[in-house]
């Protein structure tokens, strides 16, 4: 039911592209780690997954807007604490892999106004593939920092392309000294090939 309702806003409201959604499955348990320019990106990945995502989103947001907290509870968001373990959190969205669903992160941990802005990405997605044994897939977003970013703009009609990129596995990983550290750097590898040539640092 979300995924229609997210393309036809990311259609109607927005200017929206997605490519790329062959390389998500169809079924079972899946992660898609994007990052993060404007509120609205919770509609725009969704609509390239073709999934209904439940978003890790950081507790501190809640309450300071209408618009965000309909949004994300619209989402099904999980709070993920930021001054304490996020141990709750994590036990949420292992619950809901194990159930087949997908789980949406930010590895950047908030809105940003250029790729880049922040690094290194945390480790919550490699973390949880690890976990969960779920397929961790990028998803690249350009344009979204035109509309609800970090910058104050407004909710305006803007053109946004979504590309899913390929699938990574947990136990591609197993050998490295830092798995963890290893999975989420080829994630920004990927991300930065997309996104550096309409981000240049």
């Amino acid at each position: 039911m979300l995924v229609p309702i997210a393309r036809q806003l990311g259609s109607r409201v927005f200017d929206l592209e997605y490519r790329g959604f062959e390389n998500l499955p169809d079924e079972g348990p899946l992660l898609v780690a994007a990052n993060h320019f404007s509120h609205v990106d919770p509609v725009f990945v969704s609509a390239c997954a073709g999934r209904s995502i439940r978003y890790l989103s950081v507790d501190e947001l809640f309450g300071r807007s209408r618009f965000f907290d309909t949004l994300t509870g619209f989402f099904g968001a999980i709070p993920l604490p930021r001054e304490r373990p996020p141990l709750g959190a994590m036990r949420i969205a292992l619950e809901a892999l194990a159930d087949g669903e997908t789980v949406g992160l930010y590895p950047e941990g908030k809105r940003v106004a250029s790729w880049g802005d922040v690094t290194p990405p945390n480790r919550g997605a490699a973390w949880l593939a690890f976990a969960s044994g779920a397929p961790l897939v990028p998803i690249a977003l350009v344009g979204s920092d035109a509309t609800l970013g970090v910058l104050e703009q407004p909710l305006q009609r803007v053109s946004v392309r979504a590309t899913a990129g390929p699938q990574l596995f947990w136990y591609d990983y197993v050998g490295f000294e830092d798995p963890l550290g290893a999975m989420m750097a080829d994630w920004e590898a990927w991300m930065t090939s997309v996104l550096a040539p309409w981000y240049p640092s």
